[in-house]
């Protein structure tokens, strides 16, 4: 159900979340990496292959230095495209992720902030 593009898009809105601020600090890779194995193993149908594909995009999205805007409207793109593969609750742990990414190093800034309010938008539909 969930395939190599839907875990690449993920992995670019987190990695988006992380980066705007121009660096990624190691408490936000920590709780990116944490609590994506802790909402997404409640799924019966988020195996651990789709894991192993967020994280290595996330780190190939890192190395690489990608721009977090880019990444952002990519991720919008295709859940505008493909909102029917987002149930309720995979919406509810996407947010709780990114809210807590964003929160994990000395609070939010306020480019996290505008992201983050783009998210919710288009979580609430």
């Amino acid at each position: 159900m969930y395939d190599e593009l839907f875990c690449n898009n993920l992995a670019k809105l987190f990695y988006a979340i992380a980066s705007i601020d121009k660096v990624v600090k190691e408490e936000e890779e920590v709780f990116f990496k944490t609590n994506l194995e802790k909402q997404m193993k409640s799924f019966d149908y988020f195996k651990n292959d789709n894991m192993n594909m967020i994280f290595s995009e996330f780190n190939s999205l890192l190395n690489s230095k990608a721009e977090p805007n880019e990444c952002f409207k990519d991720f919008r793109s295709y859940y505008k495209k493909n909102s029917n593969l987002f149930s309720q609750t995979i919406k509810d742990s996407i947010w709780k992720i990114a809210d807590g990414i964003a929160a994990s190093s000395a609070g939010k800034n306020k480019s996290e902030v505008i992201l983050l309010a783009k998210l919710k938008q288009d979580l609430l539909g």
